[in-house]
């Protein structure tokens, strides 16, 4: 197959069908015209689950921005960084020289808890791209962007935020209308998940479209919970497990597979959109209540 002489949307669609076999590095090596349509797309989601990862990727970074200085820029879209520990000024070099290429980014996952100088340092350096998508531990949520529309945060917010800081943090995101507080415990909500999300979604800007709560499975009473979400009156909050048969147990609850997996470690992973799982919950609870009233 001559390569150079198919047409480039034809070139291209050959690549994104492999790029879903997880072929697309290989296709990539077969030809110039093939690497030149599958770097945008092997780059365009950049998950950096440990220090090297971090470090080849910086010196990726450094060889390619000699002869393409804006190449990250353009094609970097999600950028997932995990709990990489920085033992030194070089590692926290290499984040920040990651955080500065990919400016174009619209998806920003920054797993990594303490609001030491360095995580600082990087998020606000990160706060320069465009991305209106965001994943932080709670408490870094004082370096939120306002252009945000989708926030996931995750280590206990209700420890991090107490009442005055949710309206801080309200005010900060006037734009927002998804809110997903990550990876909970029952006993993080003592008096019961319907009356926190009551709570939060009486703060919420009237943009809010939708609050989702993912709850662990582990040592849940399931009766505790059910009795709770039975008073579930507020179409937006949507309770998420990932665990099928606790989801079962409780009519309330939607299962969402490896939910945070899909949505803040890039697309096309694998698992579902915790959003589109979310949304779809709301528009269906909301379509039965206008049945309901209409028939009634």
């Amino acid at each position: 197959m001559n390569i150079p002489s198919l047409p480039y949307d034809v070139a291209r669609a050959i690549v994104e069908t492999s790029a879903r076999d997880d072929n697309v590095f290989a296709m990539s090596l077969v030809s110039k015209a093939f690497r030149e349509i599958a770097d945008p797309i092997l780059y365009h989601t950049v998950v950096l689950d440990n220090y090297d990862h971090s470090e080849l990727f910086a010196q990726s970074i450094r060889s390619r921005s000699a002869r393409d200085p804006t190449f990250f820029s353009r094609y970097v879209k999600v950028l997932f960084i995990g709990g990489i520990d920085l033992p030194s000024e070089a590692d926290i070099l290499d984040l920040n020289i990651i955080v500065l290429a990919c400016r174009s980014i619209h998806t920003f996952s920054f797993w990594r808890p303490a609001p030491d100088d360095d995580n600082i340092s990087i998020l606000a350096q990160a706060g320069q791209s465009p991305y209106t998508r965001l994943s932080i531990a709670s408490p870094l949520w004082i370096l939120i962007p306002p252009r945000l529309t989708h926030l996931n945060m995750w280590q206990d917010p209700g420890a991090w935020l107490p009442k005055d800081n949710w309206r801080k943090m309200f005010a900060a995101c006037p734009a927002l209308t998804h809110l997903m507080l990550d990876a909970m415990t029952w006993p993080q909500f003592p008096e019961g998940i319907t009356r926190f999300g009551k709570f939060v979604l009486t703060m919420a800007p009237d943009t809010l479209e939708v609050l989702v709560v993912e709850l662990l499975s582990r040592d849940v009473p399931v009766n505790a919970v059910k009795t709770d979400l039975e008073r579930m009156d507020d179409d937006r909050l949507v309770v998420i497990s990932r665990n099928s048969s606790f989801v079962d147990q409780v009519p309330n609850m939607v299962y969402c597979r490896e939910a945070v997996h899909a949505t803040f470690r890039g697309e096309g992973r694998g698992g579902m959109d915790v959003w589109n799982v979310a949304g779809q919950e709301v528009d269906r609870r909301r379509a039965r209540r206008r049945a309901k009233d209409k028939s009634g």
